[in-house]
Parts: structure tokens; sequence; C-alpha cells
């Protein structure tokens, strides 16, 4: 199965709102155990994933009265390790 990376901007903030999203056009996120797809979870779990590959890598909180805060988080190891060892072919991570 192929599996792609994919930057998404939720919008409402609603609760699992990527997860249903990404499971509703049955591309679910690896590593979901509510929405997910277990046979692709089973076939990336020998390239070390061993959580839901999902991560808020910036976010903007509104701050009445006060400047916006913004944060920025790199992608943690474990899953930049998974990102490493995957195949790819033509821009495409492959399992």
């Amino acid at each position: 199965a192929a599996v792609t990376l994919v930057e998404a901007m939720p919008i409402t903030g609603r609760t699992h709102q990527i997860r249903v999203h990404a499971a509703h056009v049955d591309q679910p996120i690896a590593g979901d155990d509510k929405y997910g797809d277990p046979e692709l979870d089973r076939s990336l779990r020998p390239y070390g994933l061993g959580r839901l590959f999902l991560h808020a890598a910036r976010i903007q909180i509104p701050r009445p009265g006060q400047r916006v805060l913004r944060v920025e988080a790199p992608l943690p190891a474990e899953l930049q390790q998974v990102l490493n060892v995957l195949p790819t072919k033509r821009g495409s991570i492959l399992t």
C-alpha cells in the first residue's frame, strides 16, 4: 500500500477533524487506532511506526489584547525515523 505525507491545516479545531476527514476519503492516518486501517498499520510496524503519525508542526493562538502566540515544533525523532527508512518511488513513500 502506498502512503503519502500530507500537510493539513484544520480550520475549526474540532476534535479528530483531520483524522475523520482523512478516513472519510479512504486515506486514514497511519497508526490511527480509532479511524485507521489496521492492515496498513501492521505493514508500517517493520519501519518503526508505533504511534499515530500525526504531528502539530505549527500552531497559532490568538490572545485578546496581546500578540498572537506562535509555536513551532520539529517532527519527533520517531516519526522522522519512519520517513528515513520507508522506501520511496517517484516522490511517493511506499510500503
